[in-house]
């Protein structure tokens, strides 16, 4: 059985008294972990040791900056461990744990946002125009500082995922603080903890403690070093919390319980409705505190509705959590199992018919665990206790309703007012329903979301406060005026009031880049860069090109436009790469950059530039569709036939701690302008040609089997594995074929066009090898793309049979499965054509590959990338099957 210790003072500690608690799996009903159960001695060691950190300054002094640097790097660690935290949120709490996954690496990226607002956008410090006073007319400003020690409790439904959001939270805004997970799911706490230290994260700052709810949760809200409480549970508990907070006057956020209507109009679509009432009330076993439990749907929509969801919801795959077919899991343990069956009961007497559902799963596949049907009632009206009670399981109650009124009035009749959801095609028709439904957040033909920069919080018996966004932050600080008179003399109106003076004399503002191609197209440069009103150009490349003469050129071609070249881009950038373009680039005065090389010197070039645009580090500027307007300009020109990053909105940087690949992604990365000059190309070498090829190979496969494709980035897709078939080993072959160069330049760029839905597991492979190993990036994708191919061959038949009809496979009499596997194969034929290695064994001794097995296992399923896969990435044994067949 696994042990876990407390992190107090950034140490790893026992409870003081030595006593313990396991940690029971709900899948299996078996205890499989063991955790310090502490108590007010452990408190009050956690509470003294963040006060210490606290009133030290060592992290409240820190500017919101440096605090963000250090956090981006946290939050890079908690990522790159991701896998491990799902895997034990899945195991204690029974969560799939696919979607566990998901909410962790949510949350890590949560953590970013918000320390990149609270070191940029926060208003720490304001200066108001107007005060509104008569007497006040100078310098009027409004000071936000941290409020000091906070406690946080966390539920047990979704524990790794608000473990990240209250240390976000409490973190970002120069506070200090003790968690206390709740007592069934407390690993992923611990084990996010382990990682403070090398994180850089000053001792103090960050404590984690363990043990029962009541004991240890009383004493902590109790504690006179606490200043605020932050809790995630239900009503009753949150009124305990606000009776003990009171006690010592303590700031409280909670957010509490929840019985969010879900309201289905009459013109709703109903094939979206239907999956929308599943998905809001399903998912974690409908443990979710927004989860949509009432269904509320117009009569004259009733039946029909009712038919198609028992249908659908017949098809929800529920077993162990951690087997990839899973789509719900078991409840979290057996009390909540017995609870979920009483108000079953409760609903069946009051009158309520069960649809589908309401009776324990059994059976070999279920063992000892505590798994529930997914269940429906009908005939409920708003007065049952099944609608008014919170009942936190797979049990989903419908009410009909006659009017908009009606609907309105339904929703608005209950203790809580959490979430909520309202379905209907006329959206300006929905949005006015929404404004007269008391509940924190809404949303419109979706099911209930939370967004990092969108307060939220609930009405009424949901609780107190907000989290996330702006109103979020500002709960974790205080505020402070202060005010600083400009008047010279003492003849002022606040001295009036007591004293008599003379009359005084004082008085008091989308794939939008533009392609241009063509043999020696470099020489329009110039002429490009005026047009984006460009005048201090600076050239972002590598030694590797500039030893080409590439560099020259490109200096020649943009004329007096160009002030400087920074050649230190490095084979897959890094954050202190990119950093020493930026300080290069503000040291010359740069207004725009030109990227000249393969995708690292585009890569490079897009991290720099928007650390330029918004004032900020290389590592703060690492984001996912944060910017706000458009960034400096920016031309690109591959010199390499495989990046496809000219014509993407993303990049990867590689943190040289972790040894782990990272992306920014927003819109506003687009480069404006991209220059495909084949004669830039005629003198790469042939292993260079191979490589970036297969790169743009796997770019273009992995866009057309991707299940978020559409018909442009498929069609672009398809394109350029057409052109990459015809001209790839020509340019293997004869390095001089300028019209074939020509072509495996379009072709990247298509690849990259068509690159928008996402990438697949091949290039999560190639992240992973490329760090671990400086295997180059596009080999790496070569070698895995076969073995890709296969792994999602029935996951994406259809698609790789196109993909093989593009690759010049007659698949005539082939069956689409037939089809799927020739396309592999075509591609294999063509790597051997071109001498492209087949195996990492190849150019990586076996021993030291197997010696790093582990890691490369974890590398892949833990990339973000394999979200956009086809084949769910979360079969261990599938992924060590794929990297062993690629190794």
């Amino acid at each position: 059985m696994d042990s876990y210790r407390m992190f107090i003072d950034g140490e790893l500690v026992d409870a003081i008294g030595g006593e313990s608690m396991q940690v029971v799996d709900p899948g299996t009903a078996e205890a499989f972990a063991q955790v310090p159960r502490c108590d007010e001695q452990d408190v009050d060691a956690a509470v003294s040791a963040a006060r210490r950190a606290f009133d030290s300054g060592v992290w409240s002094g820190m500017s919101p900056s440096d605090r963000a640097d250090i956090l981006f790097q946290f939050a890079d660690l908690l990522e790159a461990n991701s896998a491990r935290f799902a895997m034990g949120d899945s195991r204690c709490m029974g969560a799939p744990v696919g979607w566990a996954a998901g909410g962790i690496w949510v949350a890590c990226n949560t953590l970013r946002n918000l320390a990149w607002y609270a070191a940029h956008k926060f208003p720490w410090e304001e200066e108001l125009q107007h005060s509104g006073s008569i007497f006040a007319w100078g310098e009027n400003v409004i000071r936000r500082e941290p409020i000091g020690v906070c406690a946080a409790i966390t539920p047990w439904n979704v524990p790794g995922t608000m473990a990240l959001w209250k240390i976000a939270h409490a973190l970002v805004t120069g506070n200090t603080l003790v968690l206390k997970p709740a007592s069934s799911t407390p690993l992923s706490a611990l084990m996010i903890a382990e990682l403070a230290n090398q994180a850089g994260i000053p001792k103090g700052v960050l404590n984690v403690i363990t043990g029962p709810g009541g004991s240890v949760g009383d004493a902590l809200c109790a504690h006179p070093g606490i200043d605020k409480i932050s809790l995630t549970g239900s009503a009753e508990v949150g009124r305990q919390t606000m009776a003990r907070a009171a006690q010592g006057l303590k700031h409280v956020t909670l957010e509490l319980g929840g019985k969010s209507a879900n309201i289905v109009l009459e013109d709703a679509d109903l094939d979206v409705a239907v999956d929308g009432a599943i998905a809001g009330n399903f998912q974690n076993g409908g443990q979710i505190c927004i989860s949509g439990s009432r269904l509320l749907l117009s009569r004259t929509i009733h039946d029909r509705f009712i038919e198609r969801l028992t249908r659908r919801i017949a098809g929800l795959q529920v077993g162990y959590q951690l087997l990839p077919e899973t789509k719900m899991g078991p409840l979290s343990s057996r009390k909540q199992r017995e609870t979920v069956e009483r108000y079953v009961e409760i609903g069946k007497a009051e009158g309520a018919k069960v649809a589908c559902g309401g009776h324990r799963l059994t059976g070999p596949q279920y063992g000892q665990g505590y798994y529930y049907a997914p269940t429906i009632l009908t005939g409920v009206t708003n007065g049952m206790r099944v609608a008014r009670e919170e009942i936190f399981g797979p049990v989903l109650v419908v009410i009909p309703f006659d009017s908009e009124e009606e609907a309105i009035a339904i929703a608005n009749d209950s203790e809580y007012g959490l979430a909520g959801s309202i379905y209907s095609t006329d959206t300006r028709r929905a949005r006015q329903i929404a404004n007269q439904i008391r509940t924190g957040i809404l949303s419109i033909n979706d099911i209930a979301l939370l967004s990092d920069y969108v307060p939220f919080g609930g009405y009424k018996s949901s609780g107190i406060g907000r989290e996330f966004g702006e109103e979020g932050l500002k709960s974790y600080t205080q505020v402070k005026s202060i005010y600083t008179s400009n008047e010279g003399s003492a003849n002022r109106g606040t001295f009036g009031a007591v004293l008599a003076y003379p009359k005084g004399e004082s008085f008091i503002h989308t794939a939008p880049t533009k392609i241009v191609c063509g043999p020696k197209s470099l020489a329009g440069l110039d002429s490009e860069l005026r047009m984006l009103g460009a005048r201090r150009a600076v050239i972002i490349t590598d030694p590797g090109v500039r030893a080409a003469g590439l560099v020259d050129r490109a200096v020649r071609a943009a004329g007096e436009r160009c002030v400087g070249v920074f050649d230190g881009v490095v084979p897959d950038p890094t954050y202190e790469c990119a950093q020493a373009a930026v300080d290069y680039c503000r040291s010359v005065g740069a207004d725009s950059l030109v990227s000249l090389g393969g995708g690292s010197s585009i890569d490079c070039a897009k991290l720099a530039l928007v650390a330029l645009t918004n004032d900020c580090t290389a590592l703060q500027g690492m984001n996912l569709m944060r910017l706000e307007g458009p960034q400096l300009p920016h031309i690109a020109i591959p010199t390499t036939h495989g990046t496809g990053s000219e014509a993407t909105m993303a990049g990867v940087i590689t943190n040289s701690r972790l040894h782990r690949k990272f992306f920014l992604c927003d819109v506003a990365l687009y480069p404006r302008t991209a220059i495909l000059d084949p004669t830039l190309v005629l003198g790469l070498p042939k292993s260079m040609t191979i490589g970036t090829g297969m790169d743009a190979l796997t770019h273009a496969i992995e866009s057309v089997v991707n299940p978020s494709g559409n018909p442009i980035s498929v069609a672009a897709g398809l394109q350029s594995i057409r052109m990459i078939r015809d001209n790839l080993a020509k340019v293997v072959e004869s390095g001089q074929d300028l019209a074939a160069r020509q072509n495996m330049l379009v072709a990247s760029t298509l690849a990259g066009i068509a690159l928008g839905p996402g990438l697949g597991i091949a290039h999560c492979f190639a992240h992973t090898i490329g760090t671990l190993f400086g295997v180059h990036h596009g080999t790496g994708c070569g070698i895995a793309l076969p073995a890709a191919m296969r792994f999602n061959r029935d996951y994406a038949t259809a698609k790789l049979a196109e993909v093989a009809t593009a690759m010049g496979v007659d698949t005539h009499g082939m069956s689409e499965a037939e089809a799927a596997g020739a396309a592999a194969d075509a591609v294999e034929t063509l790597m051997k054509r071109i001498g492209q290695p087949l195996r990492v064994s190849e150019i990586v001794p076996e021993e030291k590959l197997m010696a790093s097995f582990e890691q490369i296992v974890a590398g892949t399923m833990s990339d973000p990338s394999t979200m956009f896969n086809p084949r769910p990435v979360i079969d261990p044994a599938a992924v060590v099957a794929f990297i062993q067949s690629a190794i």
